[in-house]
């Protein structure tokens, strides 16, 4: 990548900034900062931080082999796995499914 220097009259403007990793870094900080999609060791986690004037998102994420289903509204704060609370928020992979419907409810 290229950033224009004070002689140049683009000073500061950063040129083909995707070839510098740029863009990855961006669907990092979009779906496990704001999105709060996250995944740790011994799953995946959901603590978004969106907008208030948001009701909420869906995403669908694939993580270990499962594709997960994820949708985030706002509520009574509580992680659900096909349809199960789970009491420590984190989402583990189903034994023998390939699929799990995440509904998280956020304050």
């Amino acid at each position: 990548s290229n950033i224009f220097g004070p002689e140049s009259d683009k000073f500061g403007l950063a040129n083909v900034s995707w070839l510098s990793g740029t863009s990855a870094w961006m669907l990092v900080a979009v779906t496990e900062y704001i999105l709060g999609v996250k995944p740790v060791w011994e799953g995946l986690t959901v603590k978004p931080c969106i907008p208030s004037a948001w009701d909420g998102f869906k995403v669908k994420r694939l993580f270990r082999g499962v594709s997960y289903d994820i949708t985030v509204k706002r509520g009574e704060p509580r992680v659900e796995v096909d349809g199960v609370v789970v009491p420590d928020g984190i989402i583990r992979a189903p034994k023998g499914k390939k699929e799990a419907s995440v509904t998280v409810y956020i304050a």
